[in-house]
């Protein structure tokens, strides 16, 4: 069995990762281990503590995998400037960006993941889950809706600082913000997996990738 560790932005990626994530992985013969909180500060920071753990887990059925929002990244990550010319085209700016910190890193188990923008477009995948929680919410319920239909799909919700997914959620559910580690993976828990992938494709690509490390562990038993 592959064993897998997430090295993740905060709070509310653990969570994700631990209730969706594990279990669904589980299946497909893949041990999540972790997931790791990244150390706080630049990048150079979090680049020192990832090298650790990968020379601290040096088995060859250990693989690693990251979770950040693209929201939130700022240099020196590496491949910023080039990425930075890629604006108008997310997906491929994400992949260019993701290329570059697997490069940078230069260990093949790393399997790295940004999350266009946001934790939050997971939220965007479903917002009637929203209903759940809170009552008399019709109103920033249709506001969600109208965001996917005008600026969709989820993935396409954008990093501007007034209307990234989060944001845009703490102005329609007041205090979301100070919440999100528990309500919003709570929330995302109850959107099936099945929709986001339908939704998400970069979010997609990377799941099914993770997926096939189980198949791999099997081929290498063989």
């Amino acid at each position: 069995m592959t064993r897998l560790l997430f090295y993740v932005e905060g709070q509310t990626e653990q969570g994700y990762v631990t209730k969706v994530l594990r279990p669904h992985l589980a299946s497909f013969g893949v041990a999540v281990m972790g997931p790791i909180r990244a150390k706080p500060g630049n990048y150079i920071r979090m680049q020192g503590e990832l090298r650790s753990l990968l020379k601290l887990h040096g088995q060859a059925d250990v693989r690693f995998s990251t979770m950040f929002d693209l929201y939130a990244l700022r240099k020196p990550w590496p491949g910023w400037e080039d990425a930075e010319k890629l604006r108008h085209l997310p997906h491929e700016r994400v992949r260019n960006l993701e290329a570059s910190f697997a490069k940078d890193l230069a260990d093949p188990r790393l399997i790295p993941h940004i999350q266009l923008y946001e934790f939050e477009t997971i939220l965007f995948c479903d917002p009637d889950v929203f209903r759940l929680i809170h009552e008399n919410c019709d109103q920033a319920v249709t506001a969600m809706h109208e965001a996917l239909r005008l600026e969709g799909p989820p993935e396409q919700i954008n990093d501007d600082p007034n209307t990234a997914p989060s944001w845009r959620l703490n102005k329609l559910f007041p205090g979301y913000r100070g919440v999100k580690a528990s309500d919003g993976v709570e929330l995302a828990s109850c959107i099936k997996l099945a929709k986001v992938r339908n939704l998400c494709p970069h979010f997609d690509a990377w799941l099914t990738r993770l997926e096939g490390l189980g198949q791999t562990s099997d081929q290498a038993s063989v």
